[in-house]
């Protein structure tokens, strides 16, 4: 194992903490919620145009039902 100058045997290196435990749980948990509300936004927009449509068609198929069931009775 590689020592650096001046290093006492034994001796363990510390590591540099760049935020603190509670920080970085902090940040862990608004990246988490950000992450789960877009997802949530993204899933809703996709639905929101995929029920659409299928309101859209389902009314064009009605009105087509009603026009055929109206000309019969002429």
């Amino acid at each position: 194992m590689l020592r650096i100058k001046g290093e006492k045997k034994g001796k363990k290196r510390t590591s540099v903490k760049w935020f603190s435990d509670k920080t970085l749980c902090l940040i862990t948990a608004f990246v988490s919620l950000f992450l789960c509300l877009s997802l949530s936004l993204s899933i809703s927009h996709y639905l929101s145009g995929h029920c659409e449509s299928l309101v859209r068609e389902t009314y064009a198929e009605l009105k087509m039902a009603l026009r055929t069931l109206l000309s019969s009775r002429q």
